[in-house]
């Protein structure tokens, strides 16, 4: 006599490891990694292969793309040296001897500009004459938590020696930050702010910061002041500088202290269902969340969210969010550094080991399951081979291989 060992239905498959969930749930893988459930099937991630190898074996914190006298190149940097390659293997030293946790920057017209954090001084690389501190900051600050440029003004968030406010230089004038009657620059403190000015993006026209637990725009008004800001969201903010990105879908997505989220600038939602948000913070280590990367793969239409577990001190784990399909999948290519300008067909991306890496966008990775397992009890799983019509019964269709360790 036959023994039934598991049944599963369009309940269990749209709720993926949490079977209480409703159908409307995102549904989450829970063993297999680098798969994507996109377009009515399972498909795998594309790889990813080593762009630019390691020159030290140390964290990639940054990472800025653009392009210089028509070749794509790569700005980069770890804790105490600044490198950029050029297309075609060339690999420059622009400066040693820093102490930086992390670097923020921005391209200036030709230049570029590299701000490190906590210690030391914004930098900028010029062609033909390097790297050099930035000048005419006329003793207001020396680096700042964020930096950007917007509306052709160089902004400088959470500065060293007030972390809550914001200095902005003259108008197209980079070296130029001290206010005079004759020219555009000037300061804003940001009252509202609960903690340091964390990270910032520009959105729709605008650029959004964050502090741990709110977001605000910073907008253009004009003369006399010429900048103010908004409290946009209160009570949703970031980890750290890497912790904000825009998606192909016109949303902020960010991870913050209490979840995921994703906002219009106006509203923010929650989107870490229960399993997703447990699987996260369960486990992060808080000591080092303010090491989380976010960064937007135009190529597969997903937001990655990388992150520490446990007693590891850089990102170890990292799970997808599909937006178009509006699902989450693990993933293993948990990244330090991630640049997603567009420079590159798909994102440019570092890791704890010093390397740049890039995206393959054709063939199987190496590191995909050929066949991944979603989780509904102890005793039962599904698999899940590559494939269209692979989700299962309910709203995708196709068939299932359940097996059981009971």
């Amino acid at each position: 006599m036959t023994d039934k060992i598991y049944e599963a239905d369009g309940q269990y498959m749209a709720s993926g490891i949490y079977p209480g969930l409703a159908n409307k749930e995102a549904p989450f893988w829970h063993e297999g990694q680098n798969v994507m459930f996109t377009g009515r099937a399972a498909q795998p991630m594309p790889g990813q292969a080593v762009l630019v190898p390691a020159v030290a074996s140390s964290p990639i914190r940054f990472l800025l793309e653009t392009v210089i006298a028509g070749v794509r190149t790569v700005f980069y940097g770890n804790r105490t040296t600044l490198y950029k390659w050029a297309e075609g293997g060339t690999i420059s030293v622009l400066g040693t001897g820093f102490d930086a946790d992390y670097w923020t920057a921005f391209r200036w017209g030709e230049w570029t500009v590299m701000a490190p954090w906590p210690t030391g001084t914004v930098q900028v690389w010029k062609p033909g004459t390097g790297l050099a501190d930035v000048g005419g900051r006329g003793g207001l600050f020396e680096t700042a938590r964020s930096v950007s440029s917007f509306r052709q003004f160089a902004i400088m968030l959470g500065v060293d020696g007030a972390e809550s406010s914001i200095y902005w230089s003259a108008q197209d004038f980079l070296e130029d930050f001290v206010q005079t009657a004759s020219n555009a620059a000037g300061k804003l403190p940001v009252q509202e702010a609960e903690s340091p000015i964390l990270a910032c993006v520009t959105y729709s026209g605008r650029l959004f910061f964050a502090t741990a637990a709110s977001l605000f725009s910073f907008n253009f008004i004009g003369a006399p002041l010429y900048f103010g800001y908004n409290l946009a969201v209160k009570n949703t903010g970031v980890l750290g500088p890497y912790s904000m990105a825009v998606g192909g879908d016109g949303r902020i997505y960010g991870i913050g202290p209490s979840g995921v989220w994703s906002s219009d600038g106006q509203q923010v939602v929650p989107i870490d269902m229960p399993a997703v948000h447990e699987r996260i913070y369960d486990r992060m280590n808080p000591a080092n969340s303010w090491k989380c990367v976010v960064y937007h793969d135009m190529q597969t239409k997903q937001v990655f969210f990388c992150y520490p577990t446990d007693d590891n001190t850089e990102n170890s784990e990292a799970v997808a969010w599909n937006y178009v399909d509006r699902n989450w999948a693990p993933s293993s290519q948990k990244r330090t550094a991630a640049s997603d300008s567009g420079i590159f067909r798909s994102p440019i991306l570092g890791d704890a080991e010093g390397n740049v890496w890039n995206q393959i966008l054709s063939g199987v990775p190496a590191s995909a399951d050929q066949s991944a397992d979603v989780g509904l009890t102890s005793s039962g799983l599904i698999k899940i081979p590559y494939g269209r019509g692979a989700y299962g019964r309910g709203p995708y269709g196709g068939n299932l291989r359940v097996s059981s360790d009971a």
